[in-house]
């Protein structure tokens, strides 16, 4: 083997021996550098989802919406750092965060629609309150009628009795000759049931207003809406007739005295060419507020009346909370089920109605009916005590 060779040969021999060395080594991979799995739901998500459901469930009640606007914004806050800890993959509940996120939305929406809705009816209440309406309803100068069962107080500017009113039919008008005003009690037969009443009430007041159009008549119906006169139910519509350069306002209610198997419609109306201040609408509205069932001592009726009104509110109320609650229960099963926005949304159309009724009776309440009231209150807070729970 020549010199040159040599060197060659103890070149190899070198290399393979370290390479025989590192062969025997155990390569060790590099630690802490792999992604690890999340470990629990996020206590962030759990907290924004508990703080949303409290928002929302009390964003609908006077006063404590102002308090539950404040939870919404928290339950935002809770939801997004837990969204972006459930993102990172350090926890769960990446869904649940999403809820929190989303009951926090619909509480703020909610107290946005509710007290826009409230200011809008503030500002109608201030410009009927500037205008120069005059009320003339005044109980010692007020004149009376008994009319199928129901006594009437009304304003005693409606002082000319009608030359074609009947036993069945009154009506009254101003004597001043520039005041275009009349006051109309009617009734009519009717031996069906409330239920049957309720069905006549619709199809009657299509069948009008067909035949109002009909004739050539432009009509606009302003408002649609249930009424208690004298502790019976029915139904109040307010309309505006237009004929020619004339146009007619009118209010017209209706309620069935089953005792004495009559519907009676009542009907205020005056047109763009009276010359008066008088508030007619207005004095209508307590005309039928203060309305009296005959036959019965003017307190007692007056108190039966009002509580059987008061505890079919409460009734309905807590069928409705019940609703309400059984929603709540569904998103708590599925919070992914956007379906739940759609019946939540429909929902909240009847919570401003709902809460200013509740203020309406919880200050005029006393004896029997506070008691049922506060029965009413402590099975809904229980109720939703035990959703929460």
């Amino acid at each position: 083997m020549n010199e040159n060779n040599q060197e060659s040969f103890n070149a190899n021999t070198e290399l393979e021996g370290q390479l025989t060395q590192n062969q025997g080594e155990s390569i060790q991979p590099p630690i802490g550098n792999f992604a690890q799995p999340p470990t629990g739901v996020s206590g962030l998500a759990i907290a924004g989802l508990v703080v949303g459901i409290i928002a929302v469930a009390g964003s609908w009640i006077p006063l404590l919406n102002f308090i539950s606007i404040i939870m919404g914004i928290v339950a935002i806050g809770l939801s997004v750092g837990a969204f972006i800890v459930t993102v990172k993959g350090i926890k769960k509940g990446k869904e649940i965060a999403i809820a929190g996120i989303v009951l926090g939305i619909i509480t703020i929406v909610l107290f946005i629609v509710m007290y826009g809705t409230a200011g809008a009816v503030a500002n109608k209440v201030g410009n009927d309150l500037a205008s120069d309406k005059i009320g003339g309803f005044d109980g010692e100068t007020n004149q009376t009628l008994s009319f199928y069962g129901i006594d009437f107080s009304f304003p005693s500017y409606f002082d000319v009795l009608s030359d074609k009113s009947t036993e069945t039919c009154k009506m009254y008008y101003p004597e001043e000759e520039d005041y275009y005003a009349s006051l109309e009690f009617d009734s009519d037969d009717f031996t069906g049931t409330q239920e049957e009443f309720e069905d006549t009430i619709t199809d009657g007041n299509d069948g009008i207003m067909d035949t109002l159009r009909d004739n050539g008549y432009d009509v606009e119906i302003k408002e649609s809406e249930e009424t208690t006169i004298a502790g019976l139910s029915g139904w109040v519509i307010t309309l505006s007739i237009q004929n020619g350069d004339v146009v007619s306002n009118v209010r017209n209610a209706i309620v069935y005295n089953i005792n004495e198997g009559k519907i009676i419609f009542i009907t205020v109306q005056y047109d763009s060419t009276d010359q008066s201040n008088y508030d007619y609408f207005g004095d209508f509205d307590k005309m039928n507020e203060t309305a009296i069932l005959v036959g019965k001592p003017a307190d007692n009726s007056q108190s039966t009346g009002d509580h059987t009104t008061y505890k079919q509110f409460l009734e309905e109320y807590e069928a409705w909370v019940d609703n309400y609650i059984a929603l709540l229960e569904k998103y708590q099963n599925d919070p992914t089920d956007l379906s739940i926005l759609d019946d939540y949304t429909a929902m909240t159309k009847d919570m401003l109605e709902w809460s200013e009724k509740a203020e309406q009776i919880q200050g005029d309440l006393t004896g029997d009916d506070l008691i049922d009231y506060m029965e009413t209150m402590t099975r809904i807070t229980k109720k939703l005590t035990g959703l929460l729970g």
